[in-house]
């Protein structure tokens, strides 16, 4: 989708409009920008996130957050030149090989449930490998130790 003439810096906006379009479904407007950042600050906007639990055969457990979107789930990152995914957006499926020993096999992946309680959060809750929540946080700090 290049257009004839346009600058490298056009062409990336190009590009970033078509990701965009096919990642969550809907035209970027520039103009947008500032109400959706104000509405992150003022409360009004909330993503819907969901933290993935991988744990593998050889014991190693990773987490990821991922935004919910029209197609799925999700994540953009900033991929090391020895990761495997040098995709700049991933999904859970493509996370699944064992950043450890290389494992992509049968990984398993379970969603984070939270449900709040009267019991304070604390260093069980955010090294677990489990995908149960129980505690005050509700699943915001359930495995946080593992984030990669």
């Amino acid at each position: 989708m290049e257009r004839a003439g346009a600058t490298q810096q056009q062409q990336q906006s190009i590009q970033l409009d078509a990701i965009m379009r096919d990642l969550i479904g809907w035209e970027w407007e520039e103009d947008l920008l500032p109400h959706i950042e104000d509405s992150i600050r003022s409360g009004e906007f909330e993503m819907d996130i969901v933290r993935i639990i991988f744990k593998c055969k050889c014991g190693h457990a990773w987490v990821h957050d991922y935004e919910r979107n029209a197609h799925g789930l999700s994540r953009t990152w900033e991929p090391a030149p020895e990761d495997t995914n040098q995709h700049p957006i991933s999904t859970p499926e493509w996370d699944k090989r064992c950043p450890k020993c290389q494992y992509a096999g049968t990984v398993k992946a379970s969603e984070v449930i939270g449900t709040v309680t009267s019991k304070p959060c604390d260093d069980r809750c955010m090294t677990a490998t489990s995908h149960v929540c129980n505690c005050s946080c509700g699943g915001k700090n359930h495995g946080k130790a593992h984030l990669g």
